[in-house]
């Protein structure tokens, strides 16, 4: 389930869960309006109290736990180098019936691990070991990234994630015995170039894996090892590690992981990751409240630096936003707006675990959550989000803006805006294409003119056009969000960006939009299917009947060519789904997959025999023309499936 759609999904939950914390739990102190003080302003606002802070977060996490069916968590928060609050909740280990504790239960961070990543490349480039404007095959010496796209990729492109690479085409967590050294996973499997650097955004875990052999590359030591020296150390973060799995005297305070399933919840194993620096890093939430300050406090913590003043402060300026009217991205840090407070976030999951970095660098204030499950319906993600947004809520209260009135000639316009639209995040290079349809949005038209987004799921939500290409959520939570489209050359909608989330979405082509391309493959199969269910009563038929002296010494080897067509195309996408899933997680390519690939071109060729006995048959008029009517709609099908099967990279091996 993606991003939006979890947040979809509890979007309900999250309107009422807010509602009754609002009243459920202790207002900030603040002056009485009796006596007369004024209202609090800018410079006071945010979590002051710690005890208040302590039981709006009791009230927030202990909701989520039992609504979501989270057996544990831990949260810290804290403002300029005060940690406020560092408190566990649940269970790290429900079999042990191990207490989740704050400063003592490390959790795996997902991909909050890369901005201990994007801050090791700026430490390096404040002492000059590299430049974040350079070709990164400057600092690869056994192996080159492809020169596909005019332009060269730098450090800078791999911080906004974009280098223009497809998705990784390999699962993010492997069996132990499958993991492999970071460069040789990274030479092996170099996703395809499918943009210039510098121009659309596709959240890249490998981008952000290739930084951190970079770092290998300049440094000469192990990722791990850089990162405990030159950051964890200088941080007096004792309790965490970048190491897989962590060493034996953190291992035994490592939280499980949970899936829920039917209401209970499994034990998932340690999730080894390939592409470490995406994801390595497991921690206490008392560590990463010094990994927040250090942030917060431009690169200092206490008598320790693990940046200068100045780099800190650049790494925090935005360095990309696809447009000037959205939030963007800073160098690795996700930028987004809440309530007129500028946030610096980033969010991690490992598929079971997920946590959650939030930054408000006006205020100091920083916070810092995460999960050991993803809960029932595996909701881990949002829960995080509404958690961010009810504390935003809480201390940085804003009033709610008014419903967007669309601007003149709206109405008339939106047609140009409907279609589908690929998520960059997704792969579409190799023969996954196909099944990762399911992140694509989707923009239709209502009666009123306004544009409706679906997903996979969920109900359409109402956006209106308040600016030229810039949209307004209409209805729903929260009402400021903000998207705009993008033009080509020819006037054309090309793209769809969303705000809150580094990646984009690109117009798909009328050729791969849903309804046609499956309208086609549910034709083809049709067709197929029917020679199947006819061949074996024109076989009984033949038996009774005696063979026309005039047909051809070949009808008999184009039936069967038909027959075997119509039965691979029939087989082909249930046999490649089932290889894939079973396949599942993907540290390879398994030879099912290779197998049903090389079946697609075995189809090809008999499918284009099959057209060459259907023109035979009418240059000869061979059989009666019923049948060969039926055999050229049959051909004519095999024919359509192989560029189905091309549109969607499922013709030949490409992976």
């Amino acid at each position: 389930m993606s991003t939006t759609d979890r947040v979809r999904a509890v979007t309900a939950y999250l309107g009422s869960c807010l509602l009754m914390l609002g009243l459920a739990l202790p207002a900030p102190a603040s002056p009485s309006p009796s006596e007369g003080s004024p209202p609090r302003t800018s410079t006071t606002r945010g979590p002051a109290d710690a005890r208040e802070l302590e039981g709006f977060l009791d009230g927030v996490l202990s909701a989520q736990l039992e609504d979501f069916h989270i057996p544990g968590a831990a949260v810290a928060v804290v403002r300029g180098e005060q940690l406020l609050v560092a408190k566990g909740y649940g269970h790290a280990d429900l079999d042990a019936r191990q207490a989740v504790i704050a400063d003592r239960t490390l959790f795996q961070i997902g991909s909050v691990t890369k901005l201990f990543t994007w801050t090791a490349l700026m430490q390096l480039a404040e002492r000059g070991q590299l430049s974040l404007d350079a070709d990164i095959n400057t600092y690869l010496e056994d192996w080159k990234i492809p020169a596909t796209q005019p332009q060269p990729i730098t450090p800078h492109h791999l911080m906004c994630h974009t280098a223009g690479f497809d998705e990784w085409p390999l699962s993010a967590s492997v069996p132990p015995e499958k993991l492999q050294p970071l460069g040789s996973a990274l030479a092996r499997e170099i996703p395809a170039r499918l943009h210039p650097p510098g121009e659309i955004q596709a959240y890249s875990n490998y981008g952000a894996a290739l930084a951190g052999y970079i770092i290998e590359q300049v440094t000469g030591t192990p990722y791990e090892q850089y990162i405990e020296e030159n950051i964890l150390a200088p941080l007096d973060m004792r309790h965490s590690t970048a190491r897989q799995p962590p060493p034996p005297e953190l291992a035994a305070s490592l939280s499980k992981g949970y899936t829920v399933m039917g209401g209970l919840p499994l034990t998932e194993p340690f999730q080894y990751l390939q592409l470490g620096p995406a994801g390595s890093v497991s921690a206490t939430v008392t560590d990463m409240a010094k990994f927040m300050m250090a942030h917060l406090q431009r690169g200092r913590y206490g008598e320790h630096r693990i940046l200068r003043e100045e780099t800190a402060e650049r790494m925090h300026h935005q360095l990309f936003t696809p447009d000037p009217r959205l939030s963007g991205c800073a160098h690795g840090f996700i930028e987004e707006s809440h309530n007129g407070q500028r946030v610096l976030t980033h969010s991690g999951g490992t598929g079971v675990v997920n946590s959650l970095l939030v930054l408000l660098p006006v205020s100091d204030v920083g916070l810092f959550v995460a999960y050991n499950s993803g809960g029932k319906g595996n909701l881990g993600e949002a829960a995080s989000e509404v958690l961010q947004q009810a504390f935003i809520d809480r201390y940085y209260p804003a009033p709610v803006p008014p419903r967007p009135l669309p601007m003149a000639g709206a109405a008339q316009r939106a047609e140009r805006f409907a279609g589908s639209y690929r998520f960059t995040r997704t792969q579409a290079a190799t023969f996954q294409k196909f099944f990762q349809r399911n992140l694509d949005t989707y923009v239709s038209v209502a009666p009123d003119g306004a544009l409706l987004l679906s997903g996979s799921e969920g109900v359409p939500i109402r956006w209106v056009e308040v600016e030229p290409l810039l949209f307004q959520r209409a209805e729903g939570w929260p009402v400021s969000a903000r998207m705009a489209f993008r033009e080509d050359s020819q006037g054309r909608i090309s793209h769809l960006f969303k705000e809150t989330y580094a990646a984009a979405h690109e117009k798909r082509p009328w050729y791969e939009g849903r309804v046609l391309t499956d309208v086609l493959w549910a034709t083809c199969m049709g067709l197929f299917l029917s020679t199947l269910v006819l061949w074996p009563f024109t076989a009984v038929l033949r038996r009774y009947k005696p063979e026309d002296p005039h047909a051809p010494p070949r009808s008999r080897m184009a039936r069967g060519v038909a027959v075997t067509t119509s039965a691979l195309g029939l087989l082909f996408l249930p046999g490649i789904t089932v290889a894939l899933s079973s396949a599942q997680p993907l540290s390879h390519i398994p030879l099912s997959v290779k197998a049903m690939l090389a079946l697609g071109l075995v189809f090809a060729v008999l499918a284009l025999t099959t057209l060459g006995f259907a023109v035979r048959a009418w240059v000869r008029r061979d059989w009666s023309m019923t049948g060969r009517v039926h055999y050229t709609m049959i051909a004519l099908a095999a024919v359509a499936f192989i560029w189905w099967m091309h549109v969607w990279n499922l013709l030949g091996f490409r992976y």
